[in-house]
């Protein structure tokens, strides 16, 4: 059982999206977050992401059925990734030159415990 909800707001160059995934029965209650906010004005462009997750792990999600690893199923912990974005953009004589930035930080934490 699910719940998302999505957002999203614009006025002018302004944009903002919000999207949330909360998981309430199954699937280890895992949610995920993702918001953007977009600023645009003649020349100029500017962009930030954030995306925070709680899921289950990606070995567990995509090998549950597999049996080439030896993993202990009882200590399943989930997996947390953090991403933040941001990117600008600038057009320089008439559109035919762009000056960009681009930035992203992730962290990811949690795996699945390899049984010994």
């Amino acid at each position: 059982l699910n719940v998302r909800s999505s957002f999203k707001f614009q006025l002018k160059g302004l944009s903002l999206t919000n999207k949330f995934y909360y998981n309430l029965l199954g699937r280890f209650n895992e949610w995920s977050d993702f918001t953007s906010i977009s600023y645009r004005k003649d020349k100029f462009h500017l962009v930030a992401n954030t995306r925070l997750t709680n899921l289950a792990p990606e070995v567990m999600t995509r090998d549950y059925f597999g049996n080439h690893m030896n993993v202990d199923f009882t200590s399943i912990a989930k997996q947390s990734v953090n991403r933040i974005d941001a990117f600008a953009n600038y057009n320089l004589v008439d559109s035919m030159l762009n000056v960009s930035l681009f930035g992203n930080y992730t962290t990811v934490k949690g795996a699945l415990p390899i049984a010994s």
